[in-house]
């Protein structure tokens, strides 16, 4: 995204301005740096979701995993149709994936807790 908003490109930082950055060129960076951590959201749930059951939760750990799987499975499809599809508005769903993947680990992360808390319990 940063290659794209063109913070590489030598140009992008010439200016008029005594500091050789213009307003326009550090706007962009902005967005780009922006756009960067939006689209990092959902692999940092991810490695978020696995910390936190391996610290918390170790016997959901399954689980987890196939949350992983479940994740990994989602991106792949969802890129894959992305890329197959005719329509002018198929490439929205690079807005909305991010957002996307992070829900869709919550029910995991749930459900981890939920297996570690019943494989603790002392059978009676």
């Amino acid at each position: 995204m940063l290659y794209l908003s063109g913070v590489f490109d030598p140009t992008f930082w010439s200016g008029a301005t005594s500091t050789g950055v213009t307003l326009k060129s550090a706007g962009l960076a902005i967005f780009g740096v922006v756009a960067v951590g939006y689209n990092l959201l959902a692999p940092l749930a991810l490695a978020g979701l696995i910390v936190l059951a391996e610290r918390l939760y170790p016997r959901g750990m399954f689980v987890v995993s196939a949350g992983c799987l479940v994740y990994t499975a989602a991106t792949v499809w969802s890129l894959t149709s992305m890329i197959s599809d005719e329509s002018s508005t198929a490439v929205l769903l690079l807005l909305f994936l991010p957002a996307y993947l992070a829900g869709l680990l919550v029910p995991f992360g749930l459900a981890a807790a939920l297996v570690h808390k019943l494989r603790s319990r002392r059978i009676r």
